[in-house]
């Protein structure tokens, strides 16, 4: 059940409806201009205790591994990474499509991405906080053109852990599920470091990437 932060959070942030969308196939964003409420005021979304409140977020992911159908209470949201991402803040009572700063042929995971420069929150630091948003760029051939790297803002995770060493832990939508994986911004290059899996593989089909060779940005929502 909610808490009380969570609660206070859903009166302040009423989160918008989400229609149930098919089940994708692949590693995708939610559809072109997809539905979303008024803006938020610009700026960090505050709580009286953002540690607290971003370990929640992560935990909310978390529970999500492993589910066939991304539901908050009675909201179901699309099968699909930007659906999983607003399913996780939606839990906390924040509806992270709230932009009016998105345009038009904008996926779900541009959405999102405005939605967190609205909060001043898009970073590129090695060590984000728990609970950021994870965006990448060209997990699949959006536009058509059969090019593999000019496809920005494909995909989007929430991040749940992060190690000393510069390891985050991640939880995703892919087209397998709902999956937890990993990705180290000091060692992008590499797979695996002294035996630890420190970048785990994004995309498989035509090439292998690993997830910090797709890095785009961090977004820190709650501050």
């Amino acid at each position: 059940r909610m808490d009380n932060q969570a609660e206070l959070l859903a009166q302040r942030y009423p989160v918008a409806d989400a229609k149930t969308q098919p089940k994708q196939v692949a590693v995708r964003p939610a559809p072109r201009r997809p539905k979303v409420g008024k803006s938020y005021p610009r700026g960090p979304i505050r709580v009286d205790s953002r540690q607290q409140e971003r370990r929640r977020v992560a935990d909310a992911a978390l529970a999500l591994i492993g589910l066939n159908q991304i539901r908050v209470g009675q909201q179901v949201f699309p099968n699909d990474c930007s659906g999983f991402a607003r399913a996780v803040y939606a839990s906390r009572g924040i509806d992270i499509y709230r932009t009016t700063s998105s345009k038009t042929g904008d996926n779900g995971v541009k959405v999102i991405h405005h939605f967190t420069r609205d909060r001043r929150g898009v970073h590129r630091r090695t060590y984000p906080f728990v609970g950021d948003l994870v965006f990448f760029h060209n997990t699949y051939d959006r536009n058509g053109n059969g090019r593999e790297r000019d496809d920005p803002y494909t995909h989007v995770g929430v991040v749940d852990r992060v190690e000393d060493d510069g390891t985050v832990h991640f939880v995703h939508r892919i087209s397998g599920g709902i999956v937890r994986q990993r990705i180290n911004l000091r060692y992008p290059d590499q797979h695996q470091r002294d035996g630890k899996v420190v970048n785990d593989f994004l995309k498989r089909r035509g090439s292998k990437r690993l997830a910090g060779q797709m890095f785009a940005q961090f977004g820190t929502v709650i501050r």
